[in-house]
């Protein structure tokens, strides 16, 4: 019985622990995401007012790994801070670029082919009708639960080992007063409640056999 309660107890806390980091887990990215998009907000206005001096103020202050890109309103690429700006394709129907030429401001994010990462972008208009757009590298859900896993597998490790022990003192817990009934004198074990119908049946069954006996 032990071994069977022991089970229970421990796969159900098991399925409940992995659901919690599963969660946990889709939480954190969230978080993450929404950081990376209010960074990019905040970055590509810094860079939109740093434009206005000139381009060059704007590869000064811009962020390393950052990809900066400036698109004229026909799409064409003004200028671009990771490469040839002449042997980049146009520009003009790509989603941040399209919402910042309508509104004023746009932002859109696509997977790269690798699955494990993906751009994150924001574009402005400036004041000369021009697009300013920044890309940000970020992970992908794969990739950051793959970043996670080592923590996530040492908590998990020590959290079942914790649960095991717990699950083995919860079984010996329940079934300890059982394996304590004096079947002669049943009603001798107080203090367990939980027990009490089958203790009552024990004793009216022993009174039962007792009265055939003398009878």
């Amino acid at each position: 019985m032990n071994k069977k309660i022991f089970q229970a107890v421990f796969f159900s806390v098991l399925l409940t622990l992995l659901l919690v980091l599963a969660v946990s887990l889709s939480v954190l990215y969230a978080s993450y995401e929404n950081r990376i998009e209010d960074d990019l907000s905040a970055e590509i206005r810094f860079l939109a007012a740093a434009a206005a001096d000139g381009m060059a103020n704007v590869t000064a202050v811009s962020v390393p790994g950052h990809r900066v890109t400036v698109i004229a309103q026909d799409g064409t690429v003004l200028y671009e801070s990771e490469g040839n700006a002449e042997d980049m394709e146009n520009h003009l129907e790509r989603p941040e670029v399209q919402e910042a030429i309508r509104y004023g401001f746009g932002e859109d994010r696509r997977e790269s082919d690798t699955l494990l990462q993906e751009l994150h972008y924001a574009a402005v208009r400036l004041s000369d009708g021009s697009i300013l757009r920044v890309a940000v590298p970020a992970e992908t859900m794969l990739s950051f639960a793959v970043s996670m896993l080592f923590p996530m597998l040492v908590l998990l490790i020590v959290l079942l080992a914790f649960f095991a022990w717990f699950s083995m003192k919860a079984a010996k817990r329940i079934t300890d007063p059982i394996n304590r009934i004096d079947l002669e004198h049943p009603d001798s074990l107080d203090g367990y409640e939980e027990l009490s119908p089958l203790l009552f049946r024990i004793s009216k069954q022993q009174a039962t056999i007792r009265d055939q006996i003398e009878n």
